[in-house]
C-alpha cells in the first residue's frame, strides 16, 4: 500500500514540475491553481484507487475555500473517473469489506449537514 501512495504522490510531484518546466517559472497563478491528493484508498482487492483531489474555488464561490473531488483509478492506469464533485466536497473515503462500494463523508444538499454517503 506504501508503494501505491508512493506511485500517486510521485504523480502528483511529476505534473507540478512538468508545468514548470514547460513555462520555466512558477507565477502567482500556478500556485492558486495548484491542486494536490489529500487522501487515498486502496479496494481490498487492490485494483483500483480511490482519492481526494483538492482544489481551487472557483472564481464564483465567495468563500475562497478548497473543493474536495472523490474521484478513481485503476491501479494498472487508464482514465480517472470522477465520483463525486465540489458541490458536496467529499471526504473520509473508505471501501466496503467486499470492495463494491465506496463510503464517503458529503454535505447532505437539503439539510445541508454531513452525512454518509455510499456508492
Amino acid at each position: 500500500m506504501k508503494k501505491k501512495i508512493l506511485s500517486v504522490l510521485t504523480l502528483a510531484f511529476f505534473l507540478i514540475n512538468n508545468s514548470i518546466a514547460q513555462n520555466g517559472r512558477i507565477t502567482p497563478e500556478m500556485i492558486a491553481d495548484l491542486r494536490f491528493v489529500s487522501e487515498v484508498s486502496l479496494s481490498p482487492g487492490s485494483k483500483e484507487v480511490c482519492f481526494i483531489q483538492r482544489a481551487p474555488a472557483d472564481t464564483s464561490d465567495k468563500s475562497g475555500m478548497m473543493k474536495s473531488i472523490l474521484q478513481k483509478i485503476a491501479v494498472r492506469g487508464g482514465s480517472v473517473k470522477t465520483i463525486a464533485g465540489t458541490d458536496v466536497n467529499p471526504s473520509s473515503i473508505r471501501w466496503s469489506p467486499d470492495g463494491k462500494r465506496i463510503f464517503f463523508i458529503a454535505k447532505d444538499s437539503v439539510t445541508k449537514n454531513n452525512q454518509v454517503f455510499s456508492i
